[in-house]
């Protein structure tokens, strides 16, 4: 037992440098991972501020069937950095909801203005009105796929970081 001994004592400040080394390796690497699914919880938020901003102006067309200037404008804010999150697909759909959303606002207006002046040709306006709300009806199955492939939690779970694997 007196090598063992003479051993530890000999090589005390390797060992030391060694398991201190070790040490601050593992918290590195915990660090590491905690950052890690920051940036994944931090991305999940703000795709789902947008999937809630695109929602909210569905619904409002699939509730009332109108909207207003103000509705629109904070669609158009609060997706305009789908792009960057969610790649040119879902965002040439939403900008394609925001055309559509804006004729909508104008058709409502062009009804309003006909049926309060008594006017003739209000068909063709209530045929364009209902076409543009169908689309947003029909279109919904095809959104929710697209937001779906980057919102879904499905696979995911917590992680003790270098001590668990989690999926990505």
């Amino acid at each position: 037992m007196s090598w063992l001994w003479n051993w530890l004592s000999g090589n005390a400040q390797s060992i030391s440098i060694f398991g201190g080394g070790f040490f601050t390796l593992c918290i590195a690497l915990w660090k590491w991972r905690t950052n890690t699914q920051k940036v994944k919880l931090d991305l999940f938020d703000r795709r789902l501020a947008i999937y809630n901003a695109t929602m909210d102006l569905v619904c409002s067309v699939r509730r009332d069937g109108q909207l207003n200037w103000d509705q629109l404008r904070a669609f158009s804010r609060d997706t305009r950095d789908a792009r960057f999150l969610f790649g040119d697909k879902l965002a040439k759909h939403l900008a394609e909801m925001d055309v559509r959303a804006e004729l909508l606002i104008r058709e409502e207006k062009e009804y309003r203005r006909i049926r309060d002046e008594n006017l003739e040709g209000i068909e063709p306006v209530l045929d364009r009105l209902e076409a543009i709300t169908d689309w947003f009806k029909n279109t919904s199955e095809e959104r929710d796929r697209m937001f779906q492939k980057s919102l879904s939690l499905a696979g995911w779970r917590p992680s003790l970081g270098w001590l668990t694997r989690a999926r990505s």
